[in-house]
């Protein structure tokens, strides 16, 4: 959006020096699928889903900080 703006502008992810903090609501996905007839969630059955599940929610609930750069 901030190109939207100003054409020559490129942003970086940068927690220590920023313009910009966005934190939105929280929304994770695990899905629930069908193995023997039964119904689970896809991250008691991949411990690499759940991994993956644990990093993006401790991210989401950090928030993104946004550093404008002029090119």
């Amino acid at each position: 959006m901030i190109r939207q703006l100003h054409e020559s502008v490129s942003v970086i992810e940068n927690a220590q020096d920023y313009d910009l903090h966005r934190k939105g609501k929280v929304r994770l996905i695990d899905p629930l699928f069908m193995i023997q007839g039964s119904l689970i969630r896809i991250s008691e059955q991949s411990d690499k889903v759940k991994r993956m599940g644990q990093e993006a929610y401790e991210k989401a609930k950090k928030g993104t900080y946004v550093k404008i750069v002029n090119v």
